[in-house]
């Protein structure tokens, strides 16, 4: 479940193109054989990984993300994908204390 603190997601995904573009270099850079299993930290709504996922055609990605909203939008996008994809949310171990 979304919270206050959480992000736009829906917002975000419509308007991360400079990170999407930033990415895609990146990702451009990476010499993969295509069955890597592959950490994708901070996925966010999962555009960029969508084409990291492309890339591995024999792998499999681990989408990770801080933020419930950013994870919920990322499933949708990559349900494509089936289980080459799964998701996770690290456990925020400070709670509101931090």
């Amino acid at each position: 479940m979304s919270t206050e603190r959480d992000w736009k997601a829906e917002t975000y995904h419509r308007v991360s193109e400079p990170q999407l573009a930033w990415g895609q270099s990146v990702l451009a850079s990476l010499e993969l054989t295509g069955s890597e299993t592959v950490l994708d930290a901070a996925c966010g709504t999962g555009r960029l990984t969508a084409l990291l996922v492309e890339r591995l055609p024999a792998g499999r990605v681990v989408a990770l993300d801080a933020s419930e909203a950013m994870l919920e939008v990322a499933r949708r996008e990559l349900a494509r994908f089936g289980d080459r994809v799964t998701f996770d949310q690290p456990v925020d171990r400070c709670g509101d204390g931090c």
